[in-house]
Protein backbone atom coordinates (compact mmCIF):
# COMPACT_ATOMS: atom_id res chain seq x y z
CA UNK A 1 0.00 0.00 0.00
CA UNK A 2 1.45 3.36 -0.99
CA UNK A 3 1.69 6.26 1.41
CA UNK A 4 -0.88 8.18 -0.68
CA UNK A 5 -3.47 5.40 -0.32
CA UNK A 6 -2.76 5.14 3.44
CA UNK A 7 -3.24 8.90 3.74
CA UNK A 8 -6.59 8.73 1.91
CA UNK A 9 -7.77 5.79 4.02
CA UNK A 10 -6.71 7.60 7.18
CA UNK A 11 -8.54 10.75 6.09
CA UNK A 12 -11.68 8.75 5.21
CA UNK A 13 -11.58 7.03 8.62
CA UNK A 14 -11.09 10.35 10.40
CA UNK A 15 -13.97 11.96 8.50
CA UNK A 16 -16.25 8.96 9.19
CA UNK A 17 -15.50 8.94 12.92
CA UNK A 18 -15.71 12.74 13.05
CA UNK A 19 -19.25 12.63 11.65
CA UNK A 20 -20.28 9.78 13.96
CA UNK A 21 -18.84 11.37 17.12
CA UNK A 22 -19.37 15.05 16.49
CA UNK A 23 -22.26 14.98 14.03
CA UNK A 24 -22.21 16.48 10.56
CA UNK A 25 -19.93 19.43 10.03
CA UNK A 26 -18.92 21.72 7.23
CA UNK A 27 -15.54 22.82 6.01
CA UNK A 28 -14.55 26.49 6.17
CA UNK A 29 -15.95 28.66 3.40
CA UNK A 30 -15.46 32.19 2.17
CA UNK A 31 -18.68 33.55 3.68
CA UNK A 32 -18.79 37.10 5.05
CA UNK A 33 -17.32 37.48 8.58
CA UNK A 34 -20.71 37.63 10.34
CA UNK A 35 -21.84 34.47 8.57
CA UNK A 36 -18.72 32.58 9.68
CA UNK A 37 -19.36 33.34 13.34
CA UNK A 38 -21.91 31.24 15.17
CA UNK A 39 -23.99 33.70 17.21
CA UNK A 40 -24.13 32.75 20.88
CA UNK A 41 -26.43 33.76 23.71
CA UNK A 42 -24.86 36.24 26.14
CA UNK A 43 -26.38 37.06 29.52
CA UNK A 44 -26.72 40.73 30.47
CA UNK A 45 -25.97 40.12 34.12
CA UNK A 46 -28.34 41.06 36.93
CA UNK A 47 -30.03 44.46 36.77
CA UNK A 48 -31.46 45.72 40.06
CA UNK A 49 -34.59 47.87 40.03
CA UNK A 50 -35.12 50.65 42.55
CA UNK A 51 -37.99 50.33 45.08
CA UNK A 52 -39.56 53.49 43.57
CA UNK A 53 -39.78 51.72 40.17
CA UNK A 54 -42.79 49.70 41.40
CA UNK A 55 -46.17 51.39 41.83
CA UNK A 56 -48.88 50.48 44.36
CA UNK A 57 -50.51 48.13 41.83
CA UNK A 58 -47.36 46.00 41.59
CA UNK A 59 -46.32 47.22 38.14
CA UNK A 60 -42.57 47.75 37.75
CA UNK A 61 -40.93 49.94 35.14
CA UNK A 62 -37.29 49.33 35.97
CA UNK A 63 -35.28 52.57 35.73
CA UNK A 64 -32.02 50.70 35.18
CA UNK A 65 -31.11 49.12 31.88
CA UNK A 66 -28.90 46.41 30.46
CA UNK A 67 -26.69 47.07 27.43
CA UNK A 68 -25.34 44.81 24.73
CA UNK A 69 -22.68 45.90 22.24
CA UNK A 70 -22.21 44.53 18.74
CA UNK A 71 -20.49 45.59 15.53
CA UNK A 72 -22.27 45.61 12.20
CA UNK A 73 -19.91 44.52 9.45
CA UNK A 74 -19.58 46.34 6.12
CA UNK A 75 -20.24 43.12 4.17
CA UNK A 76 -23.57 42.42 5.88
CA UNK A 77 -26.88 43.45 4.39
CA UNK A 78 -27.64 45.89 7.22
CA UNK A 79 -30.35 43.79 8.88
CA UNK A 80 -29.77 42.05 12.19
CA UNK A 81 -31.92 39.59 14.07
CA UNK A 82 -31.95 40.55 17.74
CA UNK A 83 -33.13 37.70 19.96
CA UNK A 84 -33.93 37.97 23.65
CA UNK A 85 -34.50 35.05 25.99
CA UNK A 86 -35.79 35.25 29.55
CA UNK A 87 -33.44 33.19 31.70
CA UNK A 88 -34.95 29.99 33.04
CA UNK A 89 -33.99 31.19 36.53
CA UNK A 90 -36.76 33.81 36.38
CA UNK A 91 -39.95 32.83 38.19
CA UNK A 92 -42.27 35.28 36.41
CA UNK A 93 -42.65 36.72 32.90
CA UNK A 94 -40.78 39.93 32.09
CA UNK A 95 -41.69 42.37 29.30
CA UNK A 96 -38.63 43.59 27.39
CA UNK A 97 -38.06 46.60 25.14
CA UNK A 98 -34.88 47.33 23.14
CA UNK A 99 -33.55 50.60 21.79
CA UNK A 100 -30.70 50.84 19.27
CA UNK A 101 -28.04 53.48 19.92
CA UNK A 102 -29.96 55.59 22.48
CA UNK A 103 -26.88 57.71 23.21
CA UNK A 104 -26.72 58.59 19.52
CA UNK A 105 -30.40 59.63 19.43
CA UNK A 106 -32.05 56.28 18.65
CA UNK A 107 -35.61 56.33 20.01
CA UNK A 108 -37.38 53.53 18.13
CA UNK A 109 -38.59 50.91 20.61
CA UNK A 110 -38.50 47.23 19.67
CA UNK A 111 -41.01 45.48 21.93
CA UNK A 112 -40.46 41.81 22.76
CA UNK A 113 -43.61 41.26 24.82
CA UNK A 114 -43.88 39.24 28.02
CA UNK A 115 -41.37 36.40 27.98
CA UNK A 116 -41.92 33.55 30.41
CA UNK A 117 -38.84 31.83 31.90
CA UNK A 118 -36.88 30.14 29.09
CA UNK A 119 -38.98 31.72 26.30
CA UNK A 120 -37.45 33.83 23.54
CA UNK A 121 -38.53 36.29 20.87
CA UNK A 122 -36.75 37.98 17.96
CA UNK A 123 -37.03 41.27 16.09
CA UNK A 124 -35.35 42.36 12.86
CA UNK A 125 -33.51 45.68 13.11
CA UNK A 126 -31.54 47.72 10.60
CA UNK A 127 -28.05 48.86 11.56
CA UNK A 128 -25.38 50.64 9.54
CA UNK A 129 -21.82 49.33 9.54
CA UNK A 130 -19.94 50.09 12.74
CA UNK A 131 -20.29 49.70 16.51
CA UNK A 132 -23.74 49.73 18.13
CA UNK A 133 -25.26 49.52 21.60
CA UNK A 134 -28.58 47.89 22.41
CA UNK A 135 -30.23 49.35 25.51
CA UNK A 136 -32.64 46.86 27.06
CA UNK A 137 -35.40 47.75 29.50
CA UNK A 138 -37.70 45.54 31.56
CA UNK A 139 -41.23 45.79 32.88
CA UNK A 140 -43.01 43.53 35.33
CA UNK A 141 -46.67 43.23 36.28
CA UNK A 142 -48.19 41.15 39.05
CA UNK A 143 -51.07 40.35 36.69
CA UNK A 144 -48.78 38.23 34.48
CA UNK A 145 -48.51 35.40 36.99
CA UNK A 146 -45.54 33.63 38.49
CA UNK A 147 -43.84 34.72 41.69
CA UNK A 148 -44.11 38.43 40.90
CA UNK A 149 -46.57 39.43 43.64
CA UNK A 150 -45.20 42.88 44.49
CA UNK A 151 -43.12 43.99 41.51
CA UNK A 152 -39.73 42.88 40.25
CA UNK A 153 -36.60 43.60 42.25
CA UNK A 154 -34.09 42.43 39.61
CA UNK A 155 -33.95 40.86 36.18
CA UNK A 156 -31.57 39.76 33.45
CA UNK A 157 -31.84 38.72 29.83
CA UNK A 158 -29.97 36.52 27.36
CA UNK A 159 -29.15 38.35 24.12
CA UNK A 160 -28.12 37.10 20.69
CA UNK A 161 -27.47 39.26 17.62
CA UNK A 162 -26.88 37.78 14.20
CA UNK A 163 -26.63 39.19 10.70
CA UNK A 164 -29.77 38.53 8.69
CA UNK A 165 -27.60 36.86 6.03
CA UNK A 166 -26.15 34.37 8.55
CA UNK A 167 -26.97 30.84 7.40
CA UNK A 168 -29.10 28.63 9.64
Amino acid sequence: MTSGVRLLLGLATWLTWGVIWAGPFSLPTTLPPAARQFPVWQNSGAVTCLPADTNAGGQTSCSRFATHRFTANQGDQGFYLVSLRAPSSHCAPIMYVVFLDVLDGGTTPYFFGALHPGASASRLIRAAAGPHVLTIGAYGDTGLGGCNTSGIQSWSVDVRVEAENTPG
